[in-house]
């Protein structure tokens, strides 16, 4: 399996896991090969509507963005996906220590 194909069914994985939620704006951010184990970890990046910013989250520019009236964050999402097989066999939430 190459990084495309892993790519792609990890995309494929995620968007089928939250089909039902609210989410915009998917972004791949990275991929990386860990050939001991022999799994791809994708990261992807999605637009989810918040409730009102807390005044920690006004200070974190680049996580928290405004879309008209509405307020959205974004969250990060790792998929593993096996290389021998090609399928995605979990998501874990990435959090940031910063966001520039």
């Amino acid at each position: 399996m190459d990084v495309t194909e892993a790519v792609r069914a990890a995309r494929a994985y995620l968007e089928g896991v939250f089909a039902d939620e609210d989410t915009s704006d998917t972004r791949l951010e990275e991929v990386e090969y860990h050939s001991q184990e022999q799994v791809w970890n994708v990261t992807f990046s999605f637009l989810r509507p918040t409730g009102t910013l807390s005044p920690t989250e006004v200070f974190m520019p680049g996580v928290y963005e405004r879309t008209g009236t509405r307020t959205v964050r974004r969250d990060y999402k790792v998929v593993a996906v096996a290389s021998s097989s090609g399928q995605a066999t979990s998501i874990k939430h990435r959090s940031l220590e910063s966001a520039e």
